[in-house]
Parts: structure tokens; sequence; C-alpha cells
């Protein structure tokens, strides 16, 4: 018997799967013979290639291992092993929702360079033009396939949902599993505003016309971004720091009204500044504007004087730019034609070492240089031009001729002679030598506004002024041991005359130096005082300081045209060397003074009067007053009608002596005892009232005085004649 085994009719597929593609387990399903398999998303299912397993010893067609097109259903057909069963199935392949949450691409019309997109840290920059509006910015993305866009909860659409990005915005990114979610962040800047504001017009006047209420400048701007700010700077002309005023504008035309008060006469620097947001700025021109005078608004030249009278006169200078500057239009038309009985002008022409005057070699009047006027009546001289043309960074300048310069302020306001030497790095120019009052000559640091001075240069030279802080003048150190300087002021009647003086400095020399001062031009009424140095060529010597030594005579001379009785020479005792005795001497009226003690010597009047000072020890003194100890000086006045007045000195210090000072008649009669007593070393002046020893009034006549000193080693006489009218 034999037993056989009936074939296998079962059709199934066991397994299909693409290896290495896919992601699950294929579901077969035997009874609606369907195999359903999903492959991973981007999968080319085109070409793929199953591997198939079906029901022992059935076979399949097409076969496995046979590339597929899966793109569409793919039918296969199974035989069973008894070759007569078959089975038809279907095989769907599907692919997997993509998982990828992306921003592939994001961008803005307005953007000016590529965005940066990190796929590991989830961000996206991007840089917009300057001055766009990122409050409304449209973007233009693509996502990963399938995925979707939120922000704030709200769907983004490509091209078509507008944002505000002011500060950085997170995007939702939900993959097309709508399971997977990835948050975006979005940073959009502004491109850094690197150009400039444009100003495209402006009016900035240049002149204020003196009397206006107000002139206005102004500027129109425009900016590639928009403006933030226009400011309005200013400073008067001769200050270093500005002053701002923010300006406000419906528009973009700005403008600030500028008033009399604000330019004032030394003129006012003025600019606009224009801002935008991002810190660019450009400036207008920066302008210098001055006050223009009439006729009729021009302001007098001050500190004038009236009278005619030699005390009248002034020394003035004018810091305008004038529009007619001759003599015979600003003074002519007010004083009346030129009389020199009624009104005068003068200026100190350096090249020809001489006063000229209008209508012989003055015709108009110039900045930086000084002028005498003197007029019997006011002289209200109006200033007819521009106040000031001058700044901090266009100075003005003098010019300086070698010798004697007649100079005046070119501002209107006072500067420092000091720091004008400073800033110019200038040596060889001598101090400022002004009048006060028309009477007093004096020493100046300070050029006067309007006013004018004398300054002695070894050179000629260009100043420049400047017109503020620009330098730093210092004061030269004056306590060396063995330094010392005496300053006199020398005076008759209204007139005086501090300038001179004479010294030690160990860096003098026995010529002109730095320390010394030329005696001032004389003019009108003059008092002064006159050290000889043939060996310069400006030989009068004002002030006269020699090199450091223990002995020196200083021999000068007093000179006048002023008409009165007496001169005063007064001092202030300076410090010396111990042991060292300072002495005035007047050889004339043989009459001592020790400058250590006294502080004044006062004399008659005359146009010359020839004095000197004694500086040493006792030996050096007793040589240079012939080894005389005492002496008896001429009585003053003489002749006299009233009282008079008998000096007499006693130069030894080393004892005191009994002095004798005896009236007698011309016959030898004696008539009066002045002084009978000891006294120590000194000058005296003794008074005589024409009385006898009654004190009866004498007779007119000559008169013998007698001066007896005696001491233990000698005894001195010595007698002078008076006249009594």
């Amino acid at each position: 018997m034999t037993v056989t085994i009936a074939s296998n009719t079962a059709t199934d597929i066991l397994s299909f799967d693409f290896p290495g593609l896919v992601p699950g387990s294929p579901v077969i399903d035997t009874v609606n013979h369907t195999v359903t398999i999903e492959v991973a998303y981007g999968t080319d299912i085109t070409n793929l290639t199953p591997v198939i397993t079906v029901s022992g010893g059935a076979g399949i067609n097409p076969a496995s291992g046979v590339a597929q097109d899966f793109a569409n259903l793919v039918t296969y057909s199974v035989t069973a092993e008894d070759g007569v069963t078959t089975q038809v199935w279907v095989v769907t392949a599907t692919i997997a929702p993509n998982t990828a949450t992306d921003i592939l691409s994001f961008s803005f019309p307005e953007q000016t360079t590529p965005s940066t997109i990190d796929d590991v840290k989830h961000t996206v920059d991007v840089e917009v033009a300057s001055g766009t509006d990122v409050t409304n910015l449209v973007a233009t993305f693509t996502l990963s396939p399938g995925a979707l866009a939120q922000l704030n909860a709200t769907d983004q659409v490509s091209v078509s949902t507008s944002n505000d990005f002011t500060n950085p915005e997170t995007y939702t990114i939900t993959a097309e599993d709508g399971v997977t979610v990835q948050e975006w962040v979005v940073s959009v800047t502004l491109e850094p505003d690197e150009i400039d504001p444009e100003i495209t017009s402006s009016t900035l006047p240049e002149t204020f016309t003196a009397g206006s209420s107000g002139i206005k400048a102004s500027v129109t701007a425009s900016d590639n971004v928009g403006i933030e700010q226009v400011s309005f700077y200013s400073r008067i002309a001769n200050e270093s720091t500005f002053t701002t005023i923010d300006l406000t504008s419906s528009n973009d035309a700005f403008e600030h009204t500028i008033t009399q008060g604000s330019v004032t006469d030394i003129g006012m620097e003025y600019f606009f500044l224009v801002s935008d947001g991002a810190g660019n700025t450009i400036s207008s021109d920066t302008i210098l504007i001055v006050i223009e005078y009439s006729t009729e608004t021009g302001p007098d030249i001050p500190n004038l004087s009236t009278g005619g009278q030699p005390e009248n006169w002034r020394m003035f200078s004018i810091p305008f730019v004038l529009k007619d500057n001759k003599v015979a239009t600003m003074f002519e038309s007010k004083l009346g034609t030129y009389d020199k009985s009624k009104w005068r002008i003068v200026h100190y022409k350096n090249d020809a070492e001489k006063f000229i005057e209008y209508r012989q070699g003055l015709s108009v009047v110039e900045r930086g240089k000084g002028y005498w006027l003197n007029s019997v009546q006011p002289a209200n001289i109006p200033m007819v031009g521009k106040a000031s043309v001058s700044t901090r960074g266009n100075l003005s300048t003098i010019n300086l001729q070698k010798g004697w310069n007649q100079i005046g302020n070119p501002y209107t306001f006072d500067v420092s002679w000091p720091d004008i030497l400073t800033f110019n790095n200038a040596t060889g120019i001598g101090g400022l030598r002004i009048y006060t009052g028309g009477t007093s000559l004096v020493d100046s640091n300070v050029l006067k506004a309007y006013g004018g001075a004398y300054v002695f240069v070894d050179n000629a030279i260009t100043l420049q002024i400047p017109m503020g802080n620009e330098s730093t003048s210092t004061i030269e150190k004056q306590d060396n041991e063995g330094d010392w300087i005496l300053n006199f002021t020398v005076e008759s009647g209204q007139f005086r005359n501090l300038i001179s003086g004479l010294g030690m400095k160990y860096a003098a020399s026995d010529t002109k130096d730095r320390f010394d001062k030329i005696r001032v031009p004389r003019y009108n009424k003059y008092i002064d005082i006159t050290f000889e140095h043939e060996e310069y060529y400006a030989p009068d010597f004002a002030m006269d300081i020699v090199p450091v030594s223990d002995r020196h005579t200083w021999d000068f001379y007093v000179g006048t045209n002023v008409n009165n009785t007496h001169i005063n020479l007064s001092w202030d005792a300076p410090k010396i060397t111990k042991g060292m005795r300072l002495m005035l001497y007047d050889k004339g009226n043989n009459i001592l003074i020790d400058m250590m003690e006294e502080t004044a010597y006062r004399f008659e009047s005359s146009a010359v009067k020839g004095l000197k000072v004694i500086y040493g020890d006792e030996s050096y003194l007793s040589d240079e007053l012939d080894k005389q100890n005492v002496l008896l000086g001429k009585n003053f006045p003489n002749p006299f009608d009233d009282n008079t007045t008998i000096p007499f000195t006693i130069i030894d210090n080393k004892h005191s002596y009994q002095v004798k000072l005896t009236v007698y008649s011309l016959d030898g009669v004696e008539v009066n005892v002045l002084v009978n007593k000891k006294l120590s070393h000194g000058t005296y002046a003794i008074e005589w009232d024409q009385t006898d020893h009654a004190g009866n009034r004498v007779a007119p006549g000559v008169y013998i005085y007698q001066l007896e000193v005696t001491s233990p080693e000698e005894r001195l006489a010595i007698s002078e004649k008076m006249i009594l009218k």
C-alpha cells in the first residue's frame, strides 16, 4: 500500500520586506490577501526590490528579489504547491510622514545680506536696510516638506503674514507627522547706518545790524533714515566752550533767532549740528557773526577826556573794522576843522622815532595801534563799522618794529600782556607802559579794551593776540640771595612816573637785558628818570639792573617839563646784603640820603637834576664821597621870603656827634642856633623861620649857616650862604 502526501494548496505570503528600508513590520492580511508596507520618508519607491516568502512549495510571480515600481499597487500571484491553486495578492507601499522641523529659507525684501540659518541652535538672523520699519515685516520662507509654522499661535503663511520684529520672535515648527515640534528664534537687525545727514539749504548771517530786534539763522536737513536732533551751538568769540540749544520743527527746516545781546561787541561764533538716530552727524559751517554799527548806532570811543589841558591827553585805540578809518571822516566831522588849539590827534611813529599828527603824516586810524587825543570840547566820536572780525582760530596780530611802538588793543575786551608773550614764545619784548588818568606813567600787565600802550622790543616781531586762556603766564622767581630791585616813583604836581628803578640780579648784564627798561618817548608833560647807556642803540634807560656785586654807583638824572616848584622822589627800601649801605646823593645840593631809612627825597624842580645812588660798604661809600663824613646841603628854597630848610647828613655810623647848626649875619653876628645836641648818623632837614634868638623876624639880606660837628677824633665846620628876600 502506497501512502502519498497530498500537495500543499496554501497560497499565502508569509513575509514581505524591503531590507534596510522598512521602519516597521508589514501588515499581511490573509483574508483580503493584501500586504501593506511603510518605508522611510524620502525613499524612492519606484524601484524597490522586495524579499518575499510564501507557503511551502508555492511560487510567486513576480518573483522575490525582482525590483518593482511601488508608486502604484503591485499585484503578485501565488501558485500553491499543487500547481493548481492560485491567489492574487495586492501590495501597497507607503512613505512614512516627514518628521523634519527645519526652516530651510527665510528672507525679507528689505534685507541687505543673506540670512544666517543655524540648524543646530535653531536660529535665524536677518539684517535689513537701515530705516526699515521692522514693526511690519512680511517674510518669505520655506520649511521642511509638510511642516507648518506658527508665531504667537497664529499660522504663518510665506509672503503673506506680517509680524513685528522689533524684538526676536519665536516660530513653532510642527513636522508633517503632526507630532514632532521645534522652536526657532528669528532675530532681525538693522544694517549699520553710516550715511551722514545732509544739509540741503541754510541761511547763516555774518552781520547783525545794530538796533535790529533779531535775525534768523536756519538750516534745512534730510537723512536716509530720519533726523533725530538739530542743535544750535554758539559761543562768544573769545570763549572756549559752546553752549547748545536743541531745536524743534514740524518739518525739516530748523531756525534760531540771534539777538544783539547774544552777539556782543566781541562777536559770536555759531553753527548747526544735525544728528540721526545712528549717531551720524553733519554740521554747518562755523560762522562769526558781528555787530555792524552805523553813524546813528555806533558807540563813542570810550574814556576820552575833555578840556584841552595837559592832563586831558588820553591814549586810545579802536578795535572795530571801521567803515571809514580816515581821521578827516571820524574826527573832523565831530570836532571841526583841525585846529591844534582846539583838538589834536598824535601817534608815535617808530620808523621816524617821532610823534606824527593829523595832516603831518597821520591820516588814518588803524586796529592794533594806539593814539593820543586831546580836545577842548567833548570828544564824542562814534565808531562806525564792524565791532570785531577775530576768533580763537583767526587771531588778530600786532606788528612791532625794533624800538618803541605805540600799540592798541585789537579787541573789545582786556587782554593779558604776559599771556600774549607766552603764547608767542616771545623774548626781547618789554612790558606795557600806560598812562592812567593821562598823568601817571605806570607798568601794566593788561592791555585795556579801547586803550593804548607803549612797548619796546629788541627786534621786529609780529605777535598773535590770543583771545582766551590759550596760555598760562608764569611769574619769575625774584628772591635769589643778593638779588634786589628798588622801584622809584618820581612826581611833580599831578604828573607821576612809576616805571623807573635800579637794582642787582645775578642774571643781569652791564648793558641792556630783560630786566632793564628803556625810557618812554616824551610827549606832552613828562617827568622821568634816565640812566645813560651810550653803548646801546636806545641809550636812555629808565630801569638799570646790573649784575650782583658788593659795590656799584648809579648816575642818573631826573628830567621834566612840568611847571612845578618841587619834585618828589620816593621808593620802598629793598632787601640788601647785611652790612651794605644804599645812599642817594644829590651832589648839586650836597645832600646824602640813607635809602634804607628814608623813603623819599624832595628837591627843587629843574629841567635836569643829576643824582646818584651808591651801594657798597663804608669804605666804598667814603671813597665815592671823597672821604667826607659830614655833608652840609644847600638850603631850599633859596632865595626865600618865608621859611627855608637846611639839610645836612652825618655819614659815619660808628659814632654819635655833637652837632651845632648856627645862623650868622654876613658880618659874623650870631643870629640863631637851630641845633645844638648829639646826633647819630642820618640825614636831617632843619627849618629856619627867619627869626633870631628872641623870636623876632630878621631883615632881608645875605646870611651864613654853619654846621659844626665834633667827634672824639675830629672837629668839622662847614658853611653856606643863603638869601632872605
